[in-house]
């Protein structure tokens, strides 16, 4: 009687562990408040003006910018919102980005999503603001995914960041499946920049983004 509760009990514990890993396992993806490389601790931003060029007075406030059709889904402060990919030309400057700071802006690919679909961004020349290490990635805030989906020490020269397709990748276009979710995740490579485009403890950057049906 004694080894048949035993047998019992150990039955109803690793039931017990297993409802709890499943549980775990199944949470929703979420942006860490702060992420950690080396000793460069940097926090998530989450709020920010935009503005839209070339006209300097398309501007939105306190846009939620954890949210990338926030970003890249208008073209105008007074445009309507574009969901995935967003808009085709878009070039948002976003306003204040810390430099101790990181952006993780969250986005889905639909499932009935085109096959052709494909797209790149771009770090513009012209108030482009300070380097950039800049990712696609299904994981908030990782800016070492792999080959293809990531950048680091990204110019404002106007040269394509990352290129994106559907389906597979590689080393030079970042793979997107339907149906998934994935973050856009952006950073000053050098949290110590200064210049015209930084004042404070803050900076600008403003990236624009292509889309090919």
């Amino acid at each position: 009687m004694i080894q048949l509760t035993a047998l019992l009990l150990a039955a109803a514990t690793s039931q017990t562990s297993d409802t709890i890993f499943t549980d775990e396992f199944d949470a929703p993806q979420v942006c860490p408040q702060s992420i950690t490389t080396g000793t460069d601790t940097r926090t998530l931003r989450t709020v920010s003006d935009i503005l839209y060029l070339p006209n300097t007075g398309n501007v939105r406030h306190n846009v939620d910018i954890t949210v990338f059709d926030n970003i890249w889904g208008h073209i105008s402060q007074l445009d309507g919102l574009t969901v995935w990919p967003g808009v085709p030309g878009a070039s948002p400057t976003i306003k204040t980005i810390g430099k101790a700071e990181y952006v993780g802006a969250k986005f889905h690919v639909p499932a009935d999503a085109l096959p052709s679909l494909s797209g790149s961004f771009k770090h513009v020349s012209y108030n482009g603001g300070p380097d950039l290490d800049f990712s696609i990635s299904p994981v908030c805030g990782d800016f070492e995914s792999v080959e293809g989906c990531s950048v680091s020490g990204a110019a404002s020269d106007d040269n394509n960041m990352v290129r994106w397709r559907m389906g597979s990748g590689d080393n030079f276009h970042c793979g997107l499946e339907p149906d998934t979710d994935y973050y856009v995740n952006i950073r000053f490579t050098n949290r110590a920049t200064t210049g015209p485009d930084c004042s404070g403890s803050v900076c600008y950057s403003t990236i624009q983004q292509y889309v090919g049906f």
